[in-house]
């Protein structure tokens, strides 16, 4: 069995797989964009011949990271401010700080520059945790729905077993309607026999000499 999809803790907090697989995403968010933008702003933007000062990523303050995370507006508009470059002036062609960010999916989260109080619970790099969490989310999936299977089943024979005690057959009932019926024109045949043979006791024996 696994662990509830969703209940409540005695700290009034919400647990269970499914609340655990979007923390679990929250923090791997939360971790690659914070060591992102720290590469980024180490980067020359074309033509630039100081550091970037802009974060790639932005996350939405009171909002799950995983769910908010968005390219800053500023990069977007203005896409040459992309600090690609690893050297100063930014030259055309000048792909460096690209090659670092674009590694960055393979790089084992204990070699982050930047941490925070989540970082222990991260294991492996983006790509092989990500890994994990999308395929145990596909095993939970499957076990629930076989949970669910073999509930279904148990909850339809223990419904069969209480009404084959509680419950009145249609069948059963029309057959021993059938039976007291025949039962009852039997004995309603026997009664006109018994009254036919006494008529003729009484009746028609007796009489001679009258």
């Amino acid at each position: 069995m696994i662990k509830s999809f969703g209940y409540k803790k005695a700290d009034g907090t919400i647990g269970g797989a499914y609340p655990d697989m979007l923390k679990k995403l929250d923090n791997m968010t939360t971790a690659f964009v914070n060591e992102f933008n720290a590469i980024h702003k180490q980067g020359y933007a074309l033509g630039d011949d100081n550091t970037s000062t802009l974060n790639f990523f932005e996350l939405e303050p009171g909002k799950s990271a995983a769910q908010s995370i968005r390219v800053n507006g500023e990069i977007v508009k203005d896409p040459t401010k992309i600090a690609a470059g690893g050297k100063s002036g930014g030259a055309s062609g000048d792909n460096e700080n690209a090659k670092l960010l674009a590694d960055l999916k393979k790089k084992a989260f204990s070699e982050y520059s930047t941490k925070d109080q989540n970082s222990d619970e991260l294991t492996g790099s983006f790509d092989t945790y990500y890994s994990g969490i999308i395929g145990k989310l596909g095993v939970d999936s499957q076990s629930a729905q076989k949970n669910l299977s073999n509930s279904v089943v148990l909850a339809a024979s223990v419904n069969q077993n209480r009404e084959s005690v509680s419950s009145v057959s249609l069948d059963e009932e029309m057959t021993d309607m059938i039976k007291f019926q025949q039962a009852y024109n039997a004995s309603a045949r026997m009664m006109t026999m018994m009254d036919e043979m006494l008529d003729k006791i009484i009746n028609g024996m007796g009489t001679a000499g009258r």
